[in-house]
């Protein structure tokens, strides 16, 4: 579990979906690593340890998330999760990319 302080007595509070902030608002995920906004898509890629998250980890260990259609790519290496991560989510997801989308 992640923890941040809040207050000067030194006292760790939890990091959950109710208090994850604005800057990063899905640091509460299970294997969260990183995640970067993209703005011209308003969608977040979001790094995930897949192991840690307890997800089938059979494509590689990191997966990149897309957050605006839940879309996960695997990668082998940190990375290359984090280049994928930087070039953004029309790069590997495919409904980003302009084909349907299916819970439109």
């Amino acid at each position: 579990m992640r923890y941040r302080y809040e207050s000067f007595d030194g006292v760790p509070i939890p990091i959950t979906e109710a208090n994850a902030g604005n800057r990063k608002p899905h640091i509460w995920w299970a294997g969260y690593q990183t995640e970067r906004k993209h703005a011209t898509l308003g969608t977040y890629a979001v790094v995930v340890d897949a192991r840690e998250a307890g997800w089938d980890s059979a494509g590689g260990r990191w997966g990149i998330i897309c957050t605006r259609h839940d879309t996960i790519l695997n990668t082998t290496s940190l990375k290359l999760a984090r280049e994928f991560m930087r070039s953004g989510p029309t790069e590997w997801c495919d409904y980003c990319r302009g084909e349907e989308y299916p819970y439109a």
